[in-house]
């Protein structure tokens, strides 16, 4: 995970790397391609006012709609999914 996408106050380091790796285990994107994923998910919930969130809340909210030991998913679909349920709130 780039260490860029840590911010100051919120989370460790190390919860970011768990945080993206856990991701990572039920996504078929990787690496970058998660990671931007995850940062296009963050930007259109802010575009929406949508701002109780940052990289780590989001890589977990993506993570926990992904029931544990099912094949992995193609994670552009489980964020506009979230970005949905998030604006309909």
């Amino acid at each position: 995970m780039d260490t860029a996408a840590h911010l100051p106050g919120i989370g460790s380091r190390a919860d970011y790397d768990t945080a993206f790796a856990t991701l990572a285990g039920r996504c078929q994107e990787q690496g970058a391609s998660l990671g931007n994923e995850v940062q296009a998910v963050l930007g259109l919930l802010q575009k929406n006012g949508i701002n109780d969130e940052n990289r780590l809340t989001v890589m977990r909210h993506m993570a926990s709609s992904i029931p544990e030991g099912t094949p992995a998913m193609k994670c552009a679909d489980i964020g506009g999914a979230y970005v949905t349920l998030r604006e309909g709130r």
